[in-house]
């Protein structure tokens, strides 16, 4: 298959995976972290939230996390990484962050 038909065919792939994670249920004690550590989770209309939860499942399920120096990252502050990063998705016609360019000798994602 040309590289053309590769990109076509791996893009839809891509976006049946999105909208499976997006339809599938929110975890409840991840809306329970969001409900405490989150302040604007719980002031959001039911719409916006519904499509904050959607981005939040495809971001944790595309993007690894990395600590350093010894921080290990917890699911509780993965979710809430999540959820600032995926606020600016709202209402926007894109469905994920893309990835972006990095030195290859970095982690994708490093907290110090």
């Amino acid at each position: 298959m040309p590289a053309l038909g590769r990109n076509v065919v791996g893009s839809m792939r891509n976006k049946q995976q999105r909208q499976k994670l997006r339809a599938s249920p929110f975890p409840s004690h991840w809306s329970s972290i969001l409900e405490d550590h989150f302040p604007l989770y719980a002031r959001l209309p039911d719409e916006d939230r519904k499509e904050l939860q959607g981005h939040i499942q495809v971001f944790l399920a595309e993007k690894r996390f990395e600590g350093c120096g010894g921080l290990e990252i917890t699911e509780e502050m993965k979710v809430c990484i999540a959820a600032q990063a995926c606020l600016l998705l709202l209402h926007r016609e894109t469905d994920c962050y893309p990835e972006p360019p990095l030195d290859p000798g970095l982690s994708q994602h490093v907290f110090c």
